[in-house]
């Protein structure tokens, strides 16, 4: 009861759900759209061991799904129809407390506290790999050189050395 305390405390509702109803439609031509080559390789690239969402899917669930040459096609099918439907901001309203939701672990900390760690729903993660990866190389030369933190591998790491180095 005292862990489930002081997560509480760390994440407390929202006072003023945001109705999905309410957001602007995206128009279907301006919306991202991935294809299967860039779902696999998505799927593919998540970490072994990732944890699951509040659903219990796991990333490994999808990558045997793909794994089965049976059903490969008709997974990735299924798939990259997924995240292009909530690419358009498509999803059904129903399911946005779950695909917005996260699973909440309690981490200890050194110093005796407790760290939340929030696990987002597997499938909107491969939604939001599949986007960002689309739109990776554009942030990168829109943002750089003042920010190196999009799409420039090894970009906030050598910020931290530089840092080091120049108070050192």
């Amino acid at each position: 009861p005292d862990v489930v305390e002081q997560m509480r405390r760390k994440h407390p509702r929202s006072r003023q759900a945001v109705d999905p109803a309410s957001l602007p439609a995206v128009h279907a031509a301006a919306a991202l759209q991935v294809d299967g080559d860039a779902v696999r390789r998505e799927v593919r690239a998540f970490p072994r061991g990732s944890a699951a969402g509040p659903t219990g899917l796991r990333p490994q669930h999808l990558k045997d799904a793909l794994l089965n040459a049976a059903h490969r096609d008709e997974v990735t099918d299924q798939l990259r129809n997924l995240v292009n439907l909530c690419a358009r901001g498509q999803a059904p309203p129903a399911v946005s407390e779950y695909f917005a939701g996260a699973s909440l672990v309690a981490l200890p900390k050194k110093d005796g506290g407790l760290r939340p760690v929030a696990v987002g729903e597997v499938l909107r993660r491969l939604v939001g790999k599949c986007l960002c990866h689309e739109v990776a190389d554009a942030a990168r030369d829109r943002l750089a050189p003042l920010q190196i933190g999009a799409a420039v591998p090894g970009g906030t790491e050598a910020a931290v050395h530089v840092v080091r180095q120049r108070w050192t």
